[in-house]
């Protein structure tokens, strides 16, 4: 998928600008649909141990959100414990 792959892309060249962590959610939920299980999970794990908590999205932002953590298998508490662990 050309218009996915682009999107991994753009993801990762504005990332080198900056990481934040809703941007890491955009490139973990591209990533996911190109396929790549195993770097939706790392990048979404990344985003959490920087920070993001479900309450930076909204609407169908946050519904994806969810959706992408049910099909990863990534729980919303581990992000709090990853901020525990590093804390």
């Amino acid at each position: 998928n050309g218009d996915v792959q682009g999107a991994i892309e753009d993801l990762q060249l504005s990332l080198l600008g900056g990481r934040s962590t809703l941007k890491l959610l955009h490139l973990a939920m591209a990533q996911q649909a190109a396929g790549n299980k195993a770097a939706a999970r790392k990048t979404l794990q990344e985003a959490q141990r920087a920070g993001l908590d479900k309450k930076q999205t909204r609407g169908l932002e946050r519904q994806k959100y969810e959706q992408l953590l049910h099909d990863l298998g990534v729980a919303e508490a581990q992000r709090s414990r990853a901020v525990q662990t590093a804390a």
